[in-house]
């Protein structure tokens, strides 16, 4: 393994947040590099005044930084470490020492310049040094002081060793353009937590860049009377598998640079489109949202989720759209369910939207995405990656969704009312401004299954009984203690476990002894809407009388063993639970 490879390859995945945090001194050579303290990416701090200028780095970043207040004297101590005490120490333990005794207040960009500047003090020396000797007296003194001649004399030494300390510096200056462009987007482009990643990849080719300033300092510093052609071949090749890594390091930079344009583009683009106060219709919201091209080839962003049948943006054009924005924590009965409370919604008159699913997913299993994908008769995105980075940072960012599912309606004219989370629809059992919800205060038995349950006109008295359990032994004694009590009583059996209740369901007799049996959509619905009360009641930090009966009831949902409650309809009588 070469020198080079045995250095560390990483830094660690998070930044130092604090300015005035300092990084530990004692690191081991087989330890990450630290992360000097500092998360702002363009501020520059000036040692010799104790003040903190903002100013970019740009193509012109030598002016820049002389107005800004060049820290000569910090340059200065860094030429002098890399040119007179590398030869103490290792490159990686110079490096360390730099980074966290020199530099520690500086962001990274600040770094990458001084750490240019102090080299180029050093190469410019020797470099004019070697162009003057043949024709200025003094620069030919000066080489001969310095004891030189292998260079100064030896032409194919000089091409050799040179032509790698350029080959290494044009891989420097690429990865600078880099990083200048970086400090050139939005200021706020890294708080980000989708850019963590170019955060990592800046830091970690600041470290392999003063690395490789240091490396070839110590070899300019050691060039002082040497003869060997062996040991000016061994820093040729060092110096060129240095050269190969800054490379590697500017490749990946410049990814993750394309990468943030076109987030910080996308979003930008969103902004602007939302912000118009007229729009012709939602087709131009479409468009910014997905990736249309894969490679060289145009692909249809979305596809019919149970039949996969693919379908351009431009199919939905006119139309009114419901986005459902939800996370990767999906379950195949909320599916089931969703599409069930659609179509129930439809019947009524009461959803006129096509139904558009965009899941947010940061890692994508295969496996679970086809099932969820498949179970859904609406539209869905081919793959969660059609979504554009940039989108997904306005879901998050503007339509404050955090990784709980809400809903955002966009008509046909591209207008778009407040998102609105899942559980709304999930407790009311419609979408908002259909009508006016009844207040949490008011709660009742008849809130809770308004649209689940249908009044049995038959019956003498509006008496029900939810009752379940997954004991069968229990579950039979019950359906004959009740057969005197029908005609008083409406009986509904709610299920918990969909594989056990297909068992009972798939038994006739089972069905007609226990009355009225809800489908796993219907009793999902009910447990999930519980839920709603639940939390809902808790945040807003009500006082409702209804809420023992509802924590009653949860506390029933997922139990073995049978359990029944009864309570009247059209009343705020407690319920009476009989677990």
């Amino acid at each position: 393994m070469s020198n080079t490879e045995k250095v560390v390859e990483q830094v660690p995945e998070k930044l130092p947040v604090n300015h005035s945090q300092q990084v530990p001194l004692a690191v081991q050579p087989s330890q990450q590099p630290p992360i000097p303290a500092g998360d702002s990416w363009n501020f520059f701090h000036s040692d010799d005044s104790a003040t903190i200028k903002k100013e970019k780095l740009s193509a012109g970043y030598s002016t820049k930084l002389k107005s800004a207040g060049l820290p000569s004297s910090i340059i200065n101590r860094f030429s002098c470490e890399i040119s007179c005490k590398c030869s103490s120490r290792g490159a990686h333990e110079t490096t360390i020492m730099l980074l966290e005794s020199l530099l520690p207040n500086y962001s990274w960009d600040a770094k990458l310049a001084i750490a240019v500047a102090a080299f180029a003090m050093n190469y410019g020396e020797l470099s004019l040094l070697v162009q003057l000797y043949t024709s200025n007296p003094v620069a030919k003194n000066i080489a001969l002081m310095k004891q030189l001649q292998c260079i100064t004399e030896n032409i194919s030494f000089k091409k050799h060793l040179f032509g790698k300390i350029t080959e290494l510096i044009e891989g420097i200056i690429d990865v600078m353009k880099c990083v200048v462009q970086f400090n050139e987007l939005s200021p706020d482009i890294f708080a980000k937590p989708s850019v963590s990643t170019a955060k990592i990849a800046i830091a970690r080719a600041v470290y392999w860049t003063i690395y490789s300033v240091v490396t070839c300092g110590s070899h300019i510093a050691a060039l002082v009377g040497l003869t060997p052609e062996m040991t000016i071949a061994t820093m040729g090749r060092e110096l060129s598998e240095l050269a190969g890594k800054i490379r590697s390091m500017h490749t990946l930079l410049q990814q993750q640079l394309n990468h943030c344009k076109e987030e910080l583009d996308a979003y930008t683009w969103l902004e602007i489109i939302f912000k118009r106060p007229r729009r012709r219709d939602n087709l131009e919201i479409l468009e910014a949202l997905f990736f249309h091209v894969e490679g060289d080839k145009q692909i249809p962003p979305l596809v019919v989720g149970n039949t996969k049948a693919e379908v351009e943006s431009t199919k939905l054009k006119d139309m009114n759209l419901l986005l459902v924005i939800s996370g990767s924590d999906e379950r195949a009965e909320e599916i089931r369910a969703l599409a069930k409370l659609f179509e129930d919604l439809q019947k009524k008159g009461k959803f006129q939207y096509q139904v558009l699913w965009l899941p947010v997913v940061d890692k994508l299993n295969e496996q679970k995405f086809s099932l969820l994908q498949s179970l859904m008769p609406w539209y869905t995105v081919q793959q969660p990656s059609i979504i554009k980075p940039g989108a997904l940072r306005y879901f998050r960012e503007v339509w404050q969704f955090k990784n709980q599912t809400i809903l955002v309606r966009l008509d046909s004219s591209g207008s778009v009312p407040s998102p609105f989370p899942l559980d709304y629809l999930w407790l009311w059992g419609e979408l908002p401004g259909t009508s006016e919800p009844p207040s949490l205060d008011d709660i009742t038995l008849d809130i809770i299954i308004h649209d689940l349950y249908t009044v049995d006109s038959a019956k003498p008295k509006s008496i029900i009984c939810f009752w379940g359990g997954e004991d069968i032994k229990w579950i039979k004694e019950l359906t004959k203690a009740i057969n005197g009590v029908k005609q008083f009583i409406d009986f509904v059996y709610v299920s918990n476990s969909s594989i056990i209740d297909q068992t009972n369901k798939d038994d006739d007799g089972f069905i007609a002894g226990i009355g009225r049996y809800w489908e796993e959509s219907e009793s999902w619905r009910f447990w999930i809407r519980l839920r709603c009360i639940f939390s809902t009641v808790i945040i807003q930090e009500r006082k409702v009388d209804i809420m023992k009966d509802v924590m009653t009831l949860l506390s029933f949902h997922g139990n073995y063993r049978g359990w029944a409650v009864f309570g009247p309809l059209r009343s705020t009588q407690k319920i009476a639970a009989a677990p």
